[in-house]
Protein backbone atom coordinates (compact mmCIF):
# COMPACT_ATOMS: atom_id res chain seq x y z
CA UNK A 1 0.00 0.00 0.00
CA UNK A 2 2.79 2.38 0.86
CA UNK A 3 4.46 1.50 -2.45
CA UNK A 4 1.29 2.44 -4.40
CA UNK A 5 0.99 5.78 -2.59
CA UNK A 6 4.67 6.48 -3.25
CA UNK A 7 4.23 5.73 -6.95
CA UNK A 8 1.25 8.13 -7.22
CA UNK A 9 3.30 10.78 -5.42
CA UNK A 10 6.18 10.39 -7.87
CA UNK A 11 3.89 10.66 -10.90
CA UNK A 12 2.16 13.70 -9.40
CA UNK A 13 5.53 15.40 -8.83
CA UNK A 14 6.64 14.69 -12.40
CA UNK A 15 3.36 16.12 -13.75
CA UNK A 16 3.76 19.29 -11.70
CA UNK A 17 7.34 19.78 -12.85
CA UNK A 18 6.35 19.22 -16.48
CA UNK A 19 3.52 21.74 -16.21
CA UNK A 20 5.85 24.31 -14.66
CA UNK A 21 8.48 23.71 -17.37
CA UNK A 22 5.94 24.02 -20.21
CA UNK A 23 4.51 27.21 -18.73
CA UNK A 24 7.98 28.76 -18.46
CA UNK A 25 8.85 27.77 -22.02
CA UNK A 26 5.57 29.19 -23.34
CA UNK A 27 6.15 32.48 -21.56
CA UNK A 28 9.69 32.65 -22.92
CA UNK A 29 8.46 32.03 -26.46
CA UNK A 30 5.84 34.74 -26.06
CA UNK A 31 8.48 37.15 -24.82
CA UNK A 32 10.71 36.33 -27.79
CA UNK A 33 7.81 36.73 -30.18
CA UNK A 34 6.88 40.12 -28.76
CA UNK A 35 10.53 41.20 -28.96
CA UNK A 36 10.77 40.23 -32.63
CA UNK A 37 7.60 42.11 -33.52
CA UNK A 38 8.87 45.21 -31.77
CA UNK A 39 12.27 44.93 -33.42
CA UNK A 40 10.99 44.68 -36.99
CA UNK A 41 8.33 47.35 -36.71
CA UNK A 42 9.33 50.29 -38.91
CA UNK A 43 9.55 53.43 -36.82
CA UNK A 44 10.35 56.89 -38.14
CA UNK A 45 14.11 57.28 -38.40
CA UNK A 46 15.36 60.26 -36.47
CA UNK A 47 17.78 62.74 -37.91
CA UNK A 48 20.48 61.85 -35.37
CA UNK A 49 20.29 58.17 -36.33
CA UNK A 50 21.06 59.06 -39.95
CA UNK A 51 24.19 60.98 -38.99
CA UNK A 52 25.29 58.14 -36.71
CA UNK A 53 24.75 55.46 -39.35
CA UNK A 54 26.58 57.39 -42.06
CA UNK A 55 29.46 58.36 -39.77
CA UNK A 56 29.96 54.74 -38.70
CA UNK A 57 30.09 53.53 -42.30
CA UNK A 58 32.52 56.27 -43.29
CA UNK A 59 34.73 55.53 -40.28
CA UNK A 60 34.78 51.81 -41.11
CA UNK A 61 35.87 52.66 -44.65
CA UNK A 62 38.50 55.12 -43.45
CA UNK A 63 37.15 58.13 -45.34
CA UNK A 64 35.61 61.52 -44.61
CA UNK A 65 32.13 62.21 -45.93
CA UNK A 66 30.33 65.51 -46.19
CA UNK A 67 26.83 66.08 -47.48
CA UNK A 68 24.07 68.63 -47.68
CA UNK A 69 20.51 67.79 -48.66
CA UNK A 70 17.46 70.04 -48.77
CA UNK A 71 13.80 69.46 -49.55
CA UNK A 72 13.08 72.73 -51.31
CA UNK A 73 9.33 72.95 -50.86
CA UNK A 74 9.55 72.61 -47.06
CA UNK A 75 13.08 73.98 -46.46
CA UNK A 76 14.00 70.78 -44.60
CA UNK A 77 17.76 70.27 -44.53
CA UNK A 78 20.16 67.51 -43.54
CA UNK A 79 23.83 68.46 -43.34
CA UNK A 80 27.02 66.78 -42.15
CA UNK A 81 30.46 68.39 -42.59
CA UNK A 82 28.58 70.64 -44.99
CA UNK A 83 31.05 73.53 -44.76
CA UNK A 84 34.21 71.45 -45.11
CA UNK A 85 36.07 71.67 -48.42
CA UNK A 86 36.37 68.65 -50.73
CA UNK A 87 38.00 68.22 -54.16
CA UNK A 88 35.24 68.62 -56.74
CA UNK A 89 36.68 66.24 -59.35
CA UNK A 90 34.24 66.10 -62.28
CA UNK A 91 31.38 67.72 -60.36
CA UNK A 92 33.10 71.01 -61.30
CA UNK A 93 31.67 70.46 -64.79
CA UNK A 94 28.26 71.64 -63.57
CA UNK A 95 29.54 75.19 -62.75
CA UNK A 96 31.54 75.16 -66.01
CA UNK A 97 28.40 74.32 -67.99
CA UNK A 98 26.48 76.95 -66.05
CA UNK A 99 29.06 79.62 -66.99
CA UNK A 100 28.98 78.67 -70.67
CA UNK A 101 25.18 78.61 -70.91
CA UNK A 102 25.00 81.97 -69.15
CA UNK A 103 27.23 83.28 -71.96
CA UNK A 104 24.79 81.81 -74.48
CA UNK A 105 21.93 83.68 -72.79
CA UNK A 106 24.00 86.88 -72.90
CA UNK A 107 24.69 86.24 -76.62
CA UNK A 108 28.45 86.02 -76.04
CA UNK A 109 28.63 82.38 -77.14
CA UNK A 110 26.82 80.27 -79.73
CA UNK A 111 25.69 76.70 -79.23
CA UNK A 112 26.25 75.94 -82.92
CA UNK A 113 29.81 77.24 -83.00
CA UNK A 114 32.36 74.67 -84.17
CA UNK A 115 35.62 73.89 -82.38
CA UNK A 116 38.52 72.24 -84.16
CA UNK A 117 40.44 69.79 -81.99
CA UNK A 118 44.24 69.90 -81.83
CA UNK A 119 46.72 67.24 -80.60
CA UNK A 120 47.36 69.33 -77.49
CA UNK A 121 43.64 69.11 -76.64
CA UNK A 122 43.96 65.42 -75.78
CA UNK A 123 43.09 64.43 -72.19
CA UNK A 124 42.99 61.03 -70.43
CA UNK A 125 39.71 59.57 -69.32
CA UNK A 126 37.70 60.95 -72.22
CA UNK A 127 35.16 59.34 -74.52
CA UNK A 128 36.51 61.41 -77.39
CA UNK A 129 40.02 60.01 -76.85
CA UNK A 130 38.79 56.59 -77.97
CA UNK A 131 37.90 57.90 -81.43
CA UNK A 132 40.52 57.62 -84.14
CA UNK A 133 41.80 60.70 -85.95
CA UNK A 134 40.17 62.90 -83.33
CA UNK A 135 42.41 65.87 -84.14
CA UNK A 136 41.05 65.98 -87.68
CA UNK A 137 37.52 66.59 -86.48
CA UNK A 138 35.51 69.58 -85.32
CA UNK A 139 32.58 69.53 -82.92
CA UNK A 140 29.71 71.81 -82.10
CA UNK A 141 29.94 73.36 -78.64
CA UNK A 142 26.45 72.01 -78.01
CA UNK A 143 27.78 68.46 -78.47
CA UNK A 144 30.83 69.11 -76.30
CA UNK A 145 28.55 70.32 -73.51
CA UNK A 146 26.53 67.12 -73.73
CA UNK A 147 29.65 64.93 -73.74
CA UNK A 148 31.03 66.81 -70.75
CA UNK A 149 27.98 66.10 -68.59
CA UNK A 150 26.71 62.82 -69.99
CA UNK A 151 30.03 60.97 -70.42
CA UNK A 152 32.13 63.23 -68.14
CA UNK A 153 34.43 63.78 -71.11
CA UNK A 154 37.60 65.61 -70.04
CA UNK A 155 38.55 66.80 -73.53
CA UNK A 156 35.14 68.41 -73.95
CA UNK A 157 35.28 69.91 -70.44
CA UNK A 158 38.61 71.65 -71.00
CA UNK A 159 37.50 72.95 -74.40
CA UNK A 160 34.33 74.45 -72.89
CA UNK A 161 36.31 75.84 -69.94
CA UNK A 162 38.78 77.49 -72.32
CA UNK A 163 35.87 78.88 -74.35
CA UNK A 164 34.28 80.64 -71.35
CA UNK A 165 37.57 82.26 -70.32
CA UNK A 166 39.11 79.78 -67.90
CA UNK A 167 38.50 79.02 -64.21
CA UNK A 168 38.40 82.72 -63.25
CA UNK A 169 35.32 83.28 -65.43
CA UNK A 170 33.48 80.48 -63.60
CA UNK A 171 34.44 81.91 -60.20
CA UNK A 172 33.22 85.37 -61.23
CA UNK A 173 29.83 84.01 -62.26
CA UNK A 174 29.35 82.17 -58.98
CA UNK A 175 30.33 85.17 -56.86
CA UNK A 176 27.99 87.40 -58.90
CA UNK A 177 25.07 85.24 -57.75
CA UNK A 178 26.24 85.06 -54.14
CA UNK A 179 27.65 81.54 -54.26
CA UNK A 180 30.75 81.23 -52.09
CA UNK A 181 32.63 78.14 -50.96
CA UNK A 182 33.46 76.98 -54.50
CA UNK A 183 36.70 77.77 -56.31
CA UNK A 184 38.01 76.58 -59.65
CA UNK A 185 41.73 77.11 -60.25
CA UNK A 186 43.06 74.59 -62.77
CA UNK A 187 42.12 72.87 -65.99
CA UNK A 188 40.84 69.31 -65.87
CA UNK A 189 44.17 68.19 -67.33
CA UNK A 190 46.12 69.76 -64.45
CA UNK A 191 43.69 68.48 -61.82
CA UNK A 192 44.07 64.89 -63.05
CA UNK A 193 47.86 65.12 -63.31
CA UNK A 194 48.16 66.48 -59.76
CA UNK A 195 45.85 63.81 -58.33
CA UNK A 196 47.52 60.74 -59.88
CA UNK A 197 51.13 61.92 -59.51
CA UNK A 198 51.90 62.60 -63.18
CA UNK A 199 52.85 66.24 -62.60
CA UNK A 200 54.94 65.28 -59.57
CA UNK A 201 56.82 62.58 -61.49
CA UNK A 202 57.24 64.25 -64.89
CA UNK A 203 56.73 67.98 -64.33
CA UNK A 204 55.10 69.75 -67.27
CA UNK A 205 56.23 67.05 -69.70
CA UNK A 206 52.99 65.15 -69.13
CA UNK A 207 51.26 67.79 -71.29
CA UNK A 208 53.18 66.51 -74.32
CA UNK A 209 51.37 63.14 -74.10
CA UNK A 210 48.67 62.92 -76.78
CA UNK A 211 47.33 59.35 -76.54
CA UNK A 212 45.90 57.00 -73.94
CA UNK A 213 48.46 54.22 -74.37
CA UNK A 214 51.48 56.42 -73.70
CA UNK A 215 49.78 58.09 -70.73
CA UNK A 216 49.10 54.71 -69.10
CA UNK A 217 52.67 53.57 -69.67
CA UNK A 218 54.00 56.69 -67.96
CA UNK A 219 51.45 56.33 -65.16
CA UNK A 220 52.50 52.73 -64.46
CA UNK A 221 56.09 53.88 -63.97
CA UNK A 222 55.17 56.20 -61.09
CA UNK A 223 56.42 54.72 -57.82
CA UNK A 224 53.80 53.93 -55.12
CA UNK A 225 55.43 56.37 -52.70
CA UNK A 226 55.26 59.20 -55.25
CA UNK A 227 51.62 58.39 -55.97
CA UNK A 228 50.77 58.40 -52.24
CA UNK A 229 52.50 61.73 -51.70
CA UNK A 230 50.70 63.24 -54.68
CA UNK A 231 47.35 61.97 -53.43
CA UNK A 232 47.96 63.31 -49.92
CA UNK A 233 48.89 66.75 -51.26
CA UNK A 234 45.92 66.76 -53.61
CA UNK A 235 43.39 65.88 -50.90
CA UNK A 236 44.67 68.74 -48.72
CA UNK A 237 44.94 71.29 -51.53
CA UNK A 238 42.37 74.13 -51.22
CA UNK A 239 42.30 74.59 -55.00
CA UNK A 240 39.39 73.27 -57.07
CA UNK A 241 37.31 72.48 -54.01
CA UNK A 242 33.75 72.99 -52.88
CA UNK A 243 31.76 72.57 -49.72
CA UNK A 244 28.60 70.45 -49.97
CA UNK A 245 26.51 73.47 -48.93
CA UNK A 246 27.99 75.67 -51.67
CA UNK A 247 27.37 73.05 -54.36
CA UNK A 248 23.80 72.74 -53.12
CA UNK A 249 23.41 76.47 -53.71
CA UNK A 250 24.40 75.92 -57.35
CA UNK A 251 21.78 73.18 -57.68
CA UNK A 252 19.15 75.40 -56.07
CA UNK A 253 19.91 78.19 -58.58
CA UNK A 254 19.36 75.66 -61.36
CA UNK A 255 16.04 74.56 -59.86
CA UNK A 256 14.81 78.15 -59.51
CA UNK A 257 16.11 79.18 -62.97
CA UNK A 258 17.72 82.18 -61.30
CA UNK A 259 20.81 82.23 -63.52
CA UNK A 260 19.73 80.76 -66.87
CA UNK A 261 16.74 81.22 -69.15
CA UNK A 262 14.20 78.36 -69.32
CA UNK A 263 15.70 77.10 -72.60
CA UNK A 264 19.34 76.87 -71.51
CA UNK A 265 18.33 75.71 -68.02
CA UNK A 266 16.41 72.80 -69.53
CA UNK A 267 19.37 72.04 -71.79
CA UNK A 268 21.56 71.73 -68.71
CA UNK A 269 19.04 69.53 -66.90
CA UNK A 270 18.60 67.26 -69.92
CA UNK A 271 22.35 66.66 -70.06
CA UNK A 272 22.51 65.92 -66.33
CA UNK A 273 19.57 63.53 -66.63
CA UNK A 274 21.58 61.52 -69.19
CA UNK A 275 24.56 61.09 -66.85
CA UNK A 276 25.75 57.54 -67.47
CA UNK A 277 27.04 56.75 -63.97
CA UNK A 278 24.40 54.95 -61.90
CA UNK A 279 26.46 53.45 -59.04
CA UNK A 280 26.11 56.41 -56.65
CA UNK A 281 23.02 58.60 -56.14
CA UNK A 282 20.67 56.52 -58.36
CA UNK A 283 21.91 53.09 -57.23
CA UNK A 284 19.48 52.37 -54.36
CA UNK A 285 16.58 54.66 -55.28
CA UNK A 286 13.29 53.49 -56.83
CA UNK A 287 13.09 53.36 -60.60
CA UNK A 288 10.28 55.92 -60.76
CA UNK A 289 12.49 58.74 -59.41
CA UNK A 290 13.80 61.36 -61.86
CA UNK A 291 17.44 62.19 -61.13
CA UNK A 292 19.58 64.96 -62.64
CA UNK A 293 23.12 64.51 -61.37
CA UNK A 294 26.85 64.70 -62.05
CA UNK A 295 29.42 62.35 -60.59
CA UNK A 296 33.09 62.88 -59.89
CA UNK A 297 35.95 60.47 -59.24
CA UNK A 298 39.71 60.83 -58.84
CA UNK A 299 42.29 58.94 -56.76
CA UNK A 300 41.04 59.33 -53.20
CA UNK A 301 37.88 61.19 -54.26
CA UNK A 302 34.32 60.09 -54.97
CA UNK A 303 31.45 62.58 -55.36
CA UNK A 304 27.93 62.90 -56.69
CA UNK A 305 25.67 65.95 -56.75
CA UNK A 306 22.17 66.12 -58.11
CA UNK A 307 18.52 67.08 -58.16
CA UNK A 308 16.00 64.38 -57.24
CA UNK A 309 12.32 64.75 -58.12
CA UNK A 310 10.55 62.78 -55.41
CA UNK A 311 7.65 60.57 -56.55
CA UNK A 312 3.96 61.21 -55.77
CA UNK A 313 4.48 65.01 -55.82
CA UNK A 314 6.53 64.85 -52.63
CA UNK A 315 8.83 67.68 -53.75
CA UNK A 316 12.30 68.42 -55.08
CA UNK A 317 15.39 67.24 -53.23
CA UNK A 318 18.84 68.70 -53.93
CA UNK A 319 21.78 66.73 -52.56
CA UNK A 320 25.56 67.07 -52.69
CA UNK A 321 27.73 64.25 -51.34
CA UNK A 322 31.52 64.40 -51.22
CA UNK A 323 33.85 61.64 -50.01
CA UNK A 324 37.63 61.84 -49.68
CA UNK A 325 40.27 59.49 -48.34
CA UNK A 326 42.55 56.69 -49.54
CA UNK A 327 39.60 54.30 -50.06
CA UNK A 328 37.11 56.82 -51.41
CA UNK A 329 37.58 56.03 -55.10
CA UNK A 330 36.93 52.30 -54.64
CA UNK A 331 33.55 50.65 -55.18
CA UNK A 332 32.98 50.93 -51.41
CA UNK A 333 33.14 54.71 -51.75
CA UNK A 334 30.43 54.63 -54.40
CA UNK A 335 28.39 52.31 -52.19
CA UNK A 336 28.72 54.75 -49.28
CA UNK A 337 27.27 57.52 -51.45
CA UNK A 338 24.41 55.24 -52.54
CA UNK A 339 23.59 54.24 -48.95
CA UNK A 340 23.77 57.86 -47.78
CA UNK A 341 21.39 58.92 -50.56
CA UNK A 342 18.96 56.15 -49.62
CA UNK A 343 18.88 57.24 -45.96
CA UNK A 344 18.36 60.87 -46.98
CA UNK A 345 15.63 59.89 -49.46
CA UNK A 346 13.70 57.85 -46.89
CA UNK A 347 13.93 60.64 -44.32
CA UNK A 348 12.72 63.29 -46.76
CA UNK A 349 9.85 61.09 -47.99
CA UNK A 350 8.63 60.64 -44.42
CA UNK A 351 9.04 64.34 -43.70
CA UNK A 352 6.97 65.16 -46.78
CA UNK A 353 4.18 63.00 -45.28
CA UNK A 354 4.33 60.68 -48.24
CA UNK A 355 4.67 56.90 -48.25
CA UNK A 356 6.25 54.69 -50.84
CA UNK A 357 3.65 52.23 -52.26
CA UNK A 358 4.23 48.53 -51.70
CA UNK A 359 4.63 47.89 -55.45
CA UNK A 360 7.54 50.35 -55.59
CA UNK A 361 9.91 49.19 -52.84
CA UNK A 362 13.25 50.84 -52.20
CA UNK A 363 16.03 48.62 -53.47
CA UNK A 364 18.07 46.93 -50.75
Amino acid sequence: MKFVRMRYFIWFSIACCAATFLTTELQAKRRKKRYRITHTTQTPQREGNIYYAISRRAQALGVEIGFCAELLEQSVQLAHNADNLYPMASTCKVPIALAFLKGVDDQRFLLDERVQLKPTDWRPGAWLSKKRNITRQSFYIRDLLKLMLEYSDNIAADLVLKHVGGPQAVDRLLSTYGIYGIRLDRSIQDIMADSDGMSKAYGHNFKLITNEELYKKREYRISPSTARQAQHQFLNDPRDTSSPRAMNEVLKKICSQEILTPFTNQLLLDSMWLCRADTKIPALLPGNVDIYHKTGCLPGVSNDVGIIILPHDAGTLVVSIFVKGPNASTCQGARLIAETTKLIYEYMMRHAHKTVPAEEPIAA
